[in-house]
């Protein structure tokens, strides 16, 4: 095999399969990649324990073939080689079982390396989730989804259900009752609930999954970092897996195997609040930053926030330290005619808080909370809403002192 690429297309792509392919671990070949000549391009095929990727880019093939190497050995000669030049990459014809091992080149101009390969057949076979239920989406539309609400994420893998993201079509209950795609994540402390328009086979494929999929963790991150540019991306599901193709990238990824619980009936509950105040959201995001590193606790750092009137006074404490600060409100109110309502006292995560403010959009946000108080479902609870941006929904639970 033997082709000429273009130094940056190869090191943008090793960037892009080197975040998949693990350097160390127990199998050697999920450090490496598989190159293959398909037409006028390569495709470069890496994997980790969870994840299959694939990506594509344009070559001069001089000669088809496939071959496996090592993914960092490569990336490092792709990025080794100068700027704008074309990088040649030879590897030979496989070698027999008893012959010695075969040394592939990278070259660019004087530059030159040598690197081990290995048979293509040593490589796992490739992945094909045959008839499978498919649908589109939007690049925009699944970035959004995901980016909203991945924050909410468990990272605790006793509770491995909660370790990524549900989608689901349902009917948007607190809008226009239109069916949308709904993306849910949830740490049992915290939730997230994003939605756009579900398109016709969107619907269809989802009525026909006997289980809504849960994208794992480190697939969302990937695809986080493959939807930055728009277009379409095509997805299945099928036995337990799940795939999506975009551009110039298939990116296949098994399923978390589990029931993901109903969030929506939290968001249900949530919806009841009604002690609600509005805030600019650039104005709470600066007075947590002001005031978190006197917030105690190495790892749950907590605000104690007084909403009363149009004022807003946060405090925290760490040792003999103590940090109080304020910033003005819309008002609080209760949605009843009359006097204003009596202050209420929350105490949120400093993270919490941070994550929501980060994963809202527009310049407002709005808080609903209700006296605390163990009788009343959901009291325990604050829900963050953003009047510019109605299909997001975000619920943290409150500290108790």
């Amino acid at each position: 095999m033997k082709f000429l690429i273009e130094r940056g297309t190869l090191v943008d792509t090793m960037a892009a399969i080197t975040r998949v392919a693990q350097r160390s671990g127990e199998l050697p070949i999920r450090a490496c990649v598989k190159i293959e000549t398909q037409g006028d391009r390569i495709a470069i095929t890496g994997l980790d324990a969870h994840v299959w990727l694939t990506v594509k880019a344009a070559a001069e093939i001089q000669q088809p073939g496939a071959t496996v190497v090592n993914a960092a050995l490569l990336a490092d000669a792709a990025k080794a080689c100068a700027p704008g030049s074309q990088v040649e990459f030879n590897a030979p014809p496989a070698a027999e079982d008893n012959a010695p091992a075969a040394f592939g080149t990278v070259k660019a101009g004087k530059a030159r390396f040598r690197l081990p390969l290995l048979p293509a057949a040593d490589f796992p076979s490739g992945k094909d989730l045959g008839d499978a239920t498919a649908w589109t989406i939007a690049a925009t539309d699944l970035r959004f989804l995901l980016g909203r609400v991945s924050h909410a994420m468990s990272t605790d893998d006793t509770k491995y259900y909660l370790n990524g993201v549900f989608l689901t079509v349902a009917r948007d209950v607190e809008g226009d009752g239109g069916l949308v795609l709904r993306a849910f994540a949830t740490d049992s402390s915290r939730a997230a609930s994003a939605h756009v328009a579900a398109e016709a086979d969107v619907v269809d494929a989802f009525a026909e999954l006997t289980r809504h999929p849960i994208i794992p963790r480190q697939t969302v991150a990937h695809l986080l970092r493959f939807t930055e540019a728009d277009g379409a991306v095509g997805c299945k599901v099928a036995d337990g897996q799940i795939s999506f193709e975009f551009a110039d990238t298939l990116l296949i990824s098994r399923l978390l195997d589990a029931d993901f619980p109903d969030v929506e009936q939290v968001f249900t509950i949530t919806a009841r609040h009604n002690l609600k105040v509005a805030l600019g959201r650039s104005d709470l995001s600066d007075l947590v930053a002001r005031l978190t590193p006197f917030a105690g606790g190495a790892k749950e750092k907590s605000l104690v926030v007084e909403f009363s009137g149009t004022v807003a006074a946060a405090s925290a404490r760490v040792d003999a330290s103590e940090a109080n600060d304020e910033i003005a409100t819309g008002g609080l109110t209760d949605g009843q005619p009359g006097g204003a309502p009596a202050p209420i006292s929350v105490i949120l995560q400093t993270k919490f808080l941070r994550d929501c403010l980060e994963a809202g959009a527009g310049d407002r946000v709005e808080l609903a909370m209700l006296p605390l108080d163990v009788k009343v479902p959901g009291s325990a609870t604050v829900r963050f809403a953003f009047p510019d941006e109605p299909r997001l929904r975000l619920m943290v639970q409150r500290m108790r002192a």
